[in-house]
Protein backbone atom coordinates (compact mmCIF):
# COMPACT_ATOMS: atom_id res chain seq x y z
CA UNK A 1 0.00 0.00 0.00
CA UNK A 2 3.21 2.26 0.22
CA UNK A 3 4.27 1.44 -3.23
CA UNK A 4 6.75 -0.78 -2.37
CA UNK A 5 5.67 -3.56 -4.25
CA UNK A 6 4.29 -3.85 -7.57
CA UNK A 7 1.85 -7.20 -7.48
CA UNK A 8 0.81 -9.97 -5.20
CA UNK A 9 -0.12 -13.59 -6.40
CA UNK A 10 -3.84 -12.13 -5.95
CA UNK A 11 -3.05 -9.01 -7.80
CA UNK A 12 -0.94 -7.82 -10.86
CA UNK A 13 -1.46 -4.30 -10.27
CA UNK A 14 0.07 -1.90 -7.88
CA UNK A 15 -2.46 -0.47 -5.66
CA UNK A 16 -4.70 2.33 -7.50
CA UNK A 17 -5.38 6.28 -6.38
CA UNK A 18 -9.33 4.66 -5.32
CA UNK A 19 -7.99 3.53 -2.32
CA UNK A 20 -6.20 6.57 -1.04
CA UNK A 21 -9.00 7.28 0.95
CA UNK A 22 -9.24 4.56 2.73
CA UNK A 23 -5.41 3.24 2.97
CA UNK A 24 -4.56 4.38 6.40
CA UNK A 25 -7.68 2.10 7.44
CA UNK A 26 -6.24 -0.58 5.29
CA UNK A 27 -2.60 -0.45 6.48
CA UNK A 28 -4.33 -0.74 10.14
CA UNK A 29 -5.87 -4.17 9.27
CA UNK A 30 -2.82 -5.16 8.24
CA UNK A 31 -0.36 -3.93 10.63
CA UNK A 32 -2.76 -5.74 13.34
CA UNK A 33 -2.73 -9.37 11.36
CA UNK A 34 -6.00 -9.11 9.46
CA UNK A 35 -4.55 -9.06 5.75
CA UNK A 36 -6.46 -7.27 2.94
CA UNK A 37 -6.99 -9.07 -0.20
CA UNK A 38 -9.48 -6.00 -2.23
CA UNK A 39 -11.38 -3.27 -1.23
CA UNK A 40 -13.37 -0.21 -2.96
CA UNK A 41 -14.66 3.17 -0.88
CA UNK A 42 -18.09 4.13 -1.04
CA UNK A 43 -19.16 6.48 -3.81
CA UNK A 44 -22.47 8.22 -4.37
CA UNK A 45 -22.98 9.82 -7.08
CA UNK A 46 -19.50 11.13 -8.69
CA UNK A 47 -19.38 12.80 -12.05
CA UNK A 48 -18.39 9.67 -14.51
CA UNK A 49 -16.04 12.03 -15.52
CA UNK A 50 -14.51 12.02 -12.09
CA UNK A 51 -10.62 11.24 -12.34
CA UNK A 52 -10.25 8.71 -9.83
CA UNK A 53 -14.46 7.24 -9.27
CA UNK A 54 -15.45 8.41 -12.73
CA UNK A 55 -15.98 5.69 -15.61
CA UNK A 56 -18.54 5.48 -18.41
CA UNK A 57 -20.52 7.43 -20.98
CA UNK A 58 -20.03 11.51 -20.29
CA UNK A 59 -22.99 13.22 -18.45
CA UNK A 60 -23.62 10.36 -15.59
CA UNK A 61 -23.53 9.54 -12.19
CA UNK A 62 -21.29 6.55 -10.52
CA UNK A 63 -22.16 4.86 -7.33
CA UNK A 64 -19.97 2.19 -4.97
CA UNK A 65 -21.29 0.44 -2.35
CA UNK A 66 -18.47 -0.07 0.41
CA UNK A 67 -16.58 -3.30 -0.33
CA UNK A 68 -13.75 -5.01 1.29
CA UNK A 69 -12.35 -8.82 0.98
CA UNK A 70 -10.11 -9.61 4.15
CA UNK A 71 -8.25 -13.22 5.42
CA UNK A 72 -9.22 -13.76 8.98
CA UNK A 73 -7.50 -16.09 11.32
CA UNK A 74 -9.98 -18.54 12.46
CA UNK A 75 -9.99 -17.31 16.11
CA UNK A 76 -11.42 -13.82 15.22
CA UNK A 77 -13.82 -14.99 12.88
CA UNK A 78 -16.74 -15.82 15.31
CA UNK A 79 -16.67 -12.51 16.80
CA UNK A 80 -16.08 -10.47 13.53
CA UNK A 81 -19.17 -12.70 12.35
CA UNK A 82 -21.48 -11.81 15.52
CA UNK A 83 -20.55 -7.88 14.56
CA UNK A 84 -21.95 -8.37 10.94
CA UNK A 85 -25.43 -10.31 11.87
CA UNK A 86 -26.15 -7.52 14.41
CA UNK A 87 -25.97 -5.16 11.90
CA UNK A 88 -29.19 -5.67 8.65
CA UNK A 89 -26.62 -3.10 6.54
CA UNK A 90 -24.01 -5.52 6.24
CA UNK A 91 -24.03 -8.89 4.06
CA UNK A 92 -20.42 -11.04 3.83
CA UNK A 93 -19.20 -14.38 2.83
CA UNK A 94 -16.40 -15.90 4.57
CA UNK A 95 -14.86 -19.61 3.47
CA UNK A 96 -11.85 -21.68 4.26
CA UNK A 97 -10.10 -24.05 1.64
CA UNK A 98 -12.07 -26.69 3.16
CA UNK A 99 -15.73 -25.07 1.69
CA UNK A 100 -16.73 -24.21 5.31
CA UNK A 101 -18.48 -21.63 3.97
CA UNK A 102 -20.92 -19.12 6.11
CA UNK A 103 -23.07 -16.15 4.85
CA UNK A 104 -26.14 -13.67 5.78
CA UNK A 105 -26.77 -13.20 1.76
CA UNK A 106 -30.44 -13.24 1.78
CA UNK A 107 -30.35 -15.36 -1.46
CA UNK A 108 -27.76 -16.72 -3.85
CA UNK A 109 -28.80 -13.99 -6.42
CA UNK A 110 -25.95 -10.71 -7.50
CA UNK A 111 -25.56 -8.00 -5.27
CA UNK A 112 -24.37 -4.81 -7.16
CA UNK A 113 -21.70 -2.95 -5.61
CA UNK A 114 -20.93 -0.41 -8.75
CA UNK A 115 -23.26 0.81 -10.90
CA UNK A 116 -23.66 3.89 -12.90
CA UNK A 117 -26.93 5.86 -14.12
CA UNK A 118 -26.65 7.53 -17.94
CA UNK A 119 -28.35 9.50 -20.34
CA UNK A 120 -30.57 7.41 -22.47
CA UNK A 121 -29.61 4.10 -20.86
CA UNK A 122 -31.04 1.73 -18.28
CA UNK A 123 -28.90 1.39 -15.13
CA UNK A 124 -25.64 -0.42 -15.40
CA UNK A 125 -24.32 -2.50 -12.91
CA UNK A 126 -21.08 -3.72 -14.11
CA UNK A 127 -19.40 -5.16 -10.57
CA UNK A 128 -21.61 -7.59 -8.40
CA UNK A 129 -20.88 -9.80 -5.72
CA UNK A 130 -22.65 -12.94 -5.26
CA UNK A 131 -22.37 -16.62 -4.33
CA UNK A 132 -21.04 -18.80 -7.59
CA UNK A 133 -18.59 -16.42 -8.44
CA UNK A 134 -17.20 -15.46 -4.70
CA UNK A 135 -16.92 -19.59 -4.33
CA UNK A 136 -15.24 -19.81 -8.16
CA UNK A 137 -12.84 -16.66 -6.71
CA UNK A 138 -12.44 -18.67 -3.43
CA UNK A 139 -10.89 -21.98 -5.53
CA UNK A 140 -8.59 -19.40 -7.53
CA UNK A 141 -7.44 -17.74 -4.27
CA UNK A 142 -6.28 -20.72 -2.05
CA UNK A 143 -4.07 -22.31 -5.43
CA UNK A 144 -2.34 -18.96 -5.65
CA UNK A 145 -1.89 -19.05 -2.32
CA UNK A 146 -0.45 -22.92 -1.99
CA UNK A 147 1.72 -22.15 -5.65
CA UNK A 148 3.32 -19.27 -3.56
CA UNK A 149 3.59 -21.04 -0.73
CA UNK A 150 5.58 -23.60 -2.50
CA UNK A 151 8.27 -20.48 -3.93
CA UNK A 152 9.65 -21.84 -0.70
CA UNK A 153 11.62 -24.59 1.17
CA UNK A 154 9.31 -26.91 2.99
CA UNK A 155 10.83 -26.30 6.39
CA UNK A 156 11.37 -22.50 5.87
CA UNK A 157 9.56 -20.34 8.31
CA UNK A 158 8.04 -18.20 5.24
CA UNK A 159 6.72 -21.47 3.92
CA UNK A 160 4.84 -22.30 7.49
CA UNK A 161 3.30 -19.07 8.21
CA UNK A 162 1.93 -19.06 4.10
CA UNK A 163 0.58 -23.05 5.12
CA UNK A 164 -0.94 -21.82 7.91
CA UNK A 165 -2.93 -18.93 6.44
CA UNK A 166 -4.56 -21.11 3.40
CA UNK A 167 -5.18 -24.19 5.44
CA UNK A 168 -6.29 -22.46 8.63
CA UNK A 169 -7.80 -18.67 7.76
CA UNK A 170 -10.96 -17.66 6.35
CA UNK A 171 -11.40 -15.66 3.16
CA UNK A 172 -14.02 -12.78 3.54
CA UNK A 173 -15.91 -10.54 1.75
CA UNK A 174 -18.19 -7.58 3.07
CA UNK A 175 -20.48 -5.23 1.65
CA UNK A 176 -22.11 -2.66 3.10
CA UNK A 177 -25.30 -2.01 1.26
CA UNK A 178 -25.71 1.88 2.40
CA UNK A 179 -23.64 3.96 -0.11
CA UNK A 180 -24.46 7.05 1.30
CA UNK A 181 -22.33 5.71 4.62
CA UNK A 182 -18.30 6.76 3.36
CA UNK A 183 -16.66 5.09 6.61
CA UNK A 184 -19.38 1.92 7.72
CA UNK A 185 -16.77 -1.20 7.55
CA UNK A 186 -14.11 -0.24 9.24
CA UNK A 187 -15.30 0.44 12.90
CA UNK A 188 -16.22 -3.53 12.90
CA UNK A 189 -12.85 -4.68 13.15
CA UNK A 190 -12.30 -2.04 16.31
CA UNK A 191 -10.38 -4.54 18.65
CA UNK A 192 -9.82 -6.69 16.76
CA UNK A 193 -6.38 -8.48 16.04
CA UNK A 194 -3.74 -11.10 16.02
CA UNK A 195 -1.81 -10.83 19.37
CA UNK A 196 1.81 -10.82 18.10
CA UNK A 197 1.03 -10.03 14.37
CA UNK A 198 4.62 -8.67 13.35
CA UNK A 199 6.64 -11.14 16.19
CA UNK A 200 9.37 -12.54 13.90
CA UNK A 201 9.21 -16.68 13.42
CA UNK A 202 11.64 -19.00 14.60
CA UNK A 203 13.20 -22.12 13.53
CA UNK A 204 14.59 -23.89 16.96
CA UNK A 205 15.02 -20.60 18.64
CA UNK A 206 16.49 -18.82 15.70
CA UNK A 207 14.70 -15.56 14.97
CA UNK A 208 14.01 -14.98 11.18
CA UNK A 209 13.75 -10.87 10.85
CA UNK A 210 13.96 -11.58 6.79
CA UNK A 211 10.45 -13.57 6.99
CA UNK A 212 8.70 -10.94 8.82
CA UNK A 213 9.90 -7.58 6.69
CA UNK A 214 8.84 -9.49 3.72
CA UNK A 215 5.58 -10.60 4.54
CA UNK A 216 4.76 -7.42 6.44
CA UNK A 217 5.59 -5.59 3.12
CA UNK A 218 3.82 -8.13 1.50
CA UNK A 219 0.47 -7.48 3.94
CA UNK A 220 0.82 -3.74 3.56
CA UNK A 221 2.00 -2.77 0.06
CA UNK A 222 -0.40 -4.77 -1.55
CA UNK A 223 -2.75 -6.31 0.15
CA UNK A 224 -5.69 -4.33 -0.87
CA UNK A 225 -6.25 -3.09 -4.84
CA UNK A 226 -9.76 -1.24 -5.46
CA UNK A 227 -10.51 -0.30 -8.60
CA UNK A 228 -13.42 1.23 -10.70
CA UNK A 229 -14.48 -0.12 -13.34
CA UNK A 230 -12.92 1.04 -16.66
CA UNK A 231 -16.02 0.64 -18.97
CA UNK A 232 -19.41 -0.29 -18.68
CA UNK A 233 -18.84 -4.37 -19.22
CA UNK A 234 -21.02 -6.62 -17.12
CA UNK A 235 -18.53 -8.49 -14.83
CA UNK A 236 -18.71 -10.78 -11.69
CA UNK A 237 -16.58 -9.23 -8.51
CA UNK A 238 -13.85 -12.33 -8.36
CA UNK A 239 -12.18 -10.81 -5.44
CA UNK A 240 -8.68 -9.16 -6.50
CA UNK A 241 -9.38 -6.65 -9.76
CA UNK A 242 -8.43 -8.00 -12.84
Amino acid sequence: MQNKLESLPWSEAPISNEADVIKHDLVSLNERGLLTINSQPAVNGAKSSHPVYGWGPRNGRVYQKAYLEVLVAPDLLPELLDRLERDPDFTYYAVNLSGDLKSNAPSDGPNAVTWGVFPGKEIVQPTIVETVSFLAWKDEFFRLGQDWARCYPAASPSRQLIDDLMNNWYLVNIVHNDFRQSHGIFPLFEGLKIENASKAPTTNGTTHESDVTSHEEAATNGGADGTSPADATTRTWLGAES
